[in-house]
């Protein structure tokens, strides 16, 4: 038997032993209301105390019926494997779908991965950087109660690593330019570089940077935490999510 089996099977008989004393309890004191309920009867007649006592362990049993269903302390276990969860919400939006991969999170609309940079430049980037997801899962999932725990492997894009080999880039190729090429092609009449050029090279410079782009991928190993709610796996966000998805930023 697996880590997973035998933390799912102690879960689940840790479940079923407290439910049994809940659900015993309130069997106990429906009981007694029912008898006190009946005594309280005298030829037809209700004494009012007992009656009153009777009428409210009824209400106090349906509450408390009530409050251990909703509060998922009479659950009897749950479904499903919390690893699907997080491989479905990795998936989908490494493929783009966000509106369905949020829905996957608890207390969480949006992470803003669909949102778009101002200028082109940034876009680039930040369309390399999406371009480098990558994930796989590392272990099985530990659940604790109606909660779990699923490592995951996540690569992405370093933002400042690869920002610094552009700029890099940028410096060579200008330097290069002002040595081959005439003054009236490289400034414009106020002395500051035309705009055509600065396109030209900043161009140049990042394709030449994204050739090497393995050598600024990244990855690292973080949990993901998930809560069972309903009758669903749900994953919580974390630092470490949003770091790597912001490709080591904060």
């Amino acid at each position: 038997m697996n880590s997973t089996s035998i933390t799912t099977a102690n879960f689940t008989t840790g479940i079923f032993s407290r439910t049994g004393i809940i659900i015993s309890v309130i069997l106990v004191l429906l009981l007694c209301a029912i008898i006190l309920f009946t005594i309280s009867k005298r030829k037809n007649r209700i004494n009012t105390a007992l009656g009153i006592i009777g009428m409210s362990l009824i209400a106090f049993t349906l509450a408390s019926a009530v409050f251990f269903t909703e509060s998922g302390i009479l659950l009897l276990h749950t479904n499903g494997n919390p690893a699907d969860s997080v491989y479905r919400f990795y998936s989908l939006a490494l493929e783009g779908n966000y509106e369905e991969s949020y829905k996957c999170l608890k207390d969480y609309t949006t992470l803003g991965l669909e949102n778009s940079p101002s200028d082109s430049y940034s876009e680039r980037i930040y369309a390399a950087l999406k371009d480098s997801y990558r994930f796989e899962l590392s272990g099985p999932a530990v659940i604790d109660q109606f909660t779990a725990t699923q490592n995951i492997r996540f690569s992405y894009l370093e933002i400042a690593a690869i920002s610094e080999a552009i700029s890099a880039e940028i410096d060579n190729l200008l330097e290069e330019r002002i040595e081959t090429l005439p003054w009236h092609q490289i400034y414009d009449d106020e002395g500051n570089y035309r705009t055509a050029l600065l396109d030209e090279v900043y161009d140049s410079a990042f394709d030449i940077a994204m050739k090497n782009a393995d050598n600024y991928i990244v990855t690292t190993e973080y949990p993901v935490t998930l809560e069972y709610i309903g009758d669903t796996w749900y994953v919580l966000v974390s630092d470490d999510m949003t770091y790597c998805f912001a490709g080591g930023t904060k």
